[in-house]
């Protein structure tokens, strides 16, 4: 498929999306509005320009390496407060594209099973956005630690 196919297939699953949210799942315009700029953003900022990849095909290791690495270099002003109101977007995107068959079980499970590998530098916990939330727990490093709901 072509970049510029692969572009206008991202941004009609992105409006479907927000469409979904406010016609199936009764959000708010501004609500839905800030689930897609969030998955608008790591779609085409990320994912397109940084990994030349299309959202359909991006995995657990893409959001780690996104939030993990990328968000935290690349957004200005970029806070921990940032990561929840993303991984809530995320998972809310991706359990939809599954839901509307665009992606397998196993990427799904991957998706909401990111997390980071324990014998990484101060890295911790692997475990995904089914869990609810992480929160970074020390400053200047990217540590990720779950809250049990």
């Amino acid at each position: 498929m072509s970049r510029r196919r692969s572009e206008k297939r991202t941004e009609r699953l992105i409006r479907w999306f927000r469409k979904h949210l406010t016609l199936k799942r009764g959000l708010s315009e501004e609500t839905d509005s800030a689930h897609a700029h969030q998955i608008d953003f790591f779609a085409f900022h990320y994912l397109k320009d940084y990994e030349d990849k299309s959202i359909l095909n991006a995995s657990g290791s893409d959001i780690e390496n996104y939030l993990g690495e990328w968000y935290i270099r690349k957004v200005l002003n970029s806070t921990k407060s940032d990561v929840r109101p993303i991984l809530v977007a995320f998972r809310k995107f991706f359990k939809f594209l599954y839901e509307k068959q665009k992606i397998e079980k196993e990427q799904l499970e991957d998706i909401l099973d990111f997390g980071f590998a324990e014998d990484r530098d101060g890295y911790f916990v692997r475990h995904g956005l089914g869990i609810e939330w992480f929160t970074i727990t020390q400053l200047g490093k990217k540590t990720f630690k779950t809250s049990t709901v």
